[in-house]
């Protein structure tokens, strides 16, 4: 690249010189050949003159013979000159044609006839009778040979003393002197010159090409090179510790204490940058959490101790994996309902998102782990990558899972009274039944036949059989399993559940349900625990005195709030439909200081001994684990109000 610079600039040199070597010659030349021409045309004038007073001095000694006057005036040129093709060419004296009426003498008159004379031979003649002048150079052609000439036409006017023989007013044109002189001399001159100057141009030319050269490889390309050379063991070999030698205090030298100052301040970058590195990574290792960074095409580009040991996978084998092949083994993204990809809402909202997933290692353990997942974006704001944190909840989710469960048995036991009512009311049936039959007895015939009494075991068996079941499934324990639900039927199980409460009987219960509601994914023994409990409160507030009120719709959420919007960790959108569940009572209602407190763990506005305050708390966890919303509210004497929002099943 230097090398090319360095012709370059020789080239743009040379160019120059040749121009400005160019420029003077050519000034030299016009100069010398103007210097030239002024003096022939006043060579020329001098000798017009000459030949005028020549004339005027033949004419004194009475000589007035034209031929003889023009052999006068022909003697004038030098002998050979024609051969020499320099010095005067040609002088030749141009009578007007009525030159014989100008004589006052006769006999003049008569020896001046036209055939004697020298006549016009051209337009420049004719005019010099006129008594205009004329000069120029032109190229007179001499044995087949181009030579340069000057011709200068003069007009011969009378003066006072041609008034003794013409008898024509002073000042009047009688003739003209036309004379033609060469200028090959004074070119071979010029040429010569020239030649001399070119040569001395030449070596001029040569001497600054080679000192330009020798500068411009010493002072300017090899230090020049030196830089590039440091540059690209900069660029190639990473190497910072390289230093240049400045030189001379001029631009390169400039140049060159920069590059050292920029290396220097790359090395103190590269050092803060691998320390920063390091840092970054220690924490990023030293946290329990998976973290991931990923491209847009979800392929794993980084990441941590953690999410490799959770995926059961090598570092060398997870890097270049997908998120889903490497968290879930799976062979494409994540698809809702049952298992949402956050890095496709992330992509939508452009803001980050925290949800639950399920992850399995290499061996097809199950792992529930919450997921964030956090855009990087470009200084336009478009997304380049993701951050992605995994924490393991598994323990948090088995915990919670006790808990549940406790919770289960606590509202069962709640719930114990009525149940052994309700199993013991098919159970007398039952036996009155079989003694009847046992005895095979007919009374009067009025008395039940047996079918019917037959029939009458079978619809209290189907009872006793129904309130087991509904208590098995609101007992089982078990993970988060969800299936399409209609929520109405869900309520209604809850409701079967809760007549068996004493309390519920003297309790006025009014449905509101909605029609044709789509159906929501749901793990129904789960939901249906939320539903009762808060029924059961209800219930317990009421002390089994005044109106239930359960409500189900389909509404669009047009008011940002709690846990919508499009903020990270909000689970609907505004403008977003979804399935809303309200239970209302007409109980005391909840003052507001502990309204702001009801989903807190062991939190209870209940007496000692009614409850330990994870009822709602446990609620909350199971609504969100549904990505929903659960929410109270109370105005003060106007009961207490509860309201589930779930998300639609999405076909």
């Amino acid at each position: 690249m230097f090398q090319k610079l360095s012709i370059k600039i020789i080239f743009i040199v040379t160019v120059t010189l040749f121009f400005i070597l160019s420029m003077t010659l050519g000034y030299i030349i016009i100069t010398d050949r103007d210097a030239l021409l002024k003096k022939a045309y006043a060579d020329a004038s001098a000798l017009n003159r000459r030949i005028f007073e020549t004339l005027i001095e033949i004419m004194s000694f009475g000589i007035s013979d034209p031929e003889a006057i023009h052999n006068a005036i022909r003697s004038l040129r030098a002998s050979e000159q024609e051969d020499k093709e320099s010095g005067i060419l040609e002088i030749r004296l141009i009578h007007r044609p009525d030159i014989a009426k100008t004589f006052k003498d006769e006999e003049m008159a008569l020896i001046y006839k036209p055939d004697a004379l020298e006549h016009a031979k051209d337009k420049i003649e004719e005019s010099a009778l006129l008594g205009h002048g004329f000069k120029g150079e032109f190229l007179l052609n001499i044995k087949n040979r181009q030579v340069h000439a000057v011709r200068y036409v003069t007009p011969v006017k009378t003066e006072a003393r041609c008034l003794a023989c013409h008898k024509i007013k002073e000042g009047e044109t009688i003739a003209a002197l036309s004379s033609i002189i060469s200028l090959e001399a004074g070119y071979s001159l010029i040429r010569e010159k020239v030649l001399r100057y070119v040569f001395l141009f030449i070596f001029v030319f040569i001497f600054a090409i080679t000192m330009l050269y020798v500068f411009l490889h010493r002072i300017v390309v090899s230090r020049i090179l030196t830089l590039s050379a440091a540059a690209r063991a900069v660029v190639k070999d990473e190497n910072l510790s390289i230093k240049v030698e400045t030189g001379q205090d001029d631009e390169i030298g400039n140049l060159g204490e920069n590059f050292n100052e920029m290396v220097g301040k790359l090395m103190a970058s590269r050092n803060e940058m691998i320390s920063t590195k390091e840092l970054t990574e220690a924490v990023a290792e030293g946290v329990d959490e998976g973290i991931m960074l990923l491209s847009r095409d979800y392929k794993i580009l980084w990441a941590n101790k953690k999410i490799i040991q959770m995926s059961g996978l090598r570092k060398d084998d997870i890097i270049g994996l997908t998120c889903y092949e490497a968290t879930h083994h799976a062979k494409q993204p994540c698809k809702p309902p049952l298992d949402l990809c956050p890095i496709e809402d992330v992509l939508k909202t452009g803001k980050s998102k925290v949800i639950e997933h399920k992850h399995r290692d290499k061996d097809g353990n199950e792992l529930i782990v919450e997921v964030a997942v956090y855009p990087i974006k470009d200084a336009k704001g478009n997304i380049m990558r993701f951050i992605h944190i995994a924490r393991d909840i598994t323990l948090k989710k088995m915990f919670e899972l006790e808990i549940i469960q406790m919770e289960k048995m606590s509202a069962l036991g709640i719930l114990s009274a009525g149940v052994a009512h309700e199993i013991k009311n098919p159970l007398a049936i039952i036996s009155q039944g079989l003694d009847y039959l046992s005895k095979g007895e007919t009374k009067d015939k009025d008395a039940v036949k047996e079918s019917e009494v037959l029939s009458m075991l079978k619809d209290a068996l189907k009872r006793a059989e129904m309130i087991i079941e509904e208590l098995m499934i609101f007992s089982r324990k078990s993970p988060l399993e969800v299936k399409q639900e209609n929520v109405n039927e869900v309520l209604e199980f809850s409701l079967n559940l809760a007549r068996n409460n004493p309390d519920f009987r003297d309790i006025e219960l009014k449905k509101e349900y909605g029609e044709s509601l789509p159906d929501v994914f749901v793990d129904r023994g789960k939901i249906h625990q939320v539903f009762l409990n808060i029924i059961l409160n209800a219930i317990q507030a009421m002390s089994g005195k005044g109106t239930l009120t359960i409500r189900t719709s389909l509404k669009v959420l047009s008011e940002i709030g709690m846990g919508v919007g499009r903020r990270a960790g909000d689970f609907f959108q505004d403008g977003e439909k979804a399935v809303f569940i309200e239970i209302e009572d007409s109980g005391p209602g909840i003052d507001e200081e502990k309204l702001n407190k009801l989903f807190t763990p062991f939190f209870t506005t209940k007496g000692p001994g009614k409850g330990v305050g994870l009822g709602l708390s446990i609620c909350k966890t199971i609504v969100d684990s549904h990505k929903g919303v659960i929410r109270g509210e109370s105005p003060i004497g106007k009961g207490a109000k509860f309201t589930v929002v779930l998300p639609i099943t999405k076909k």
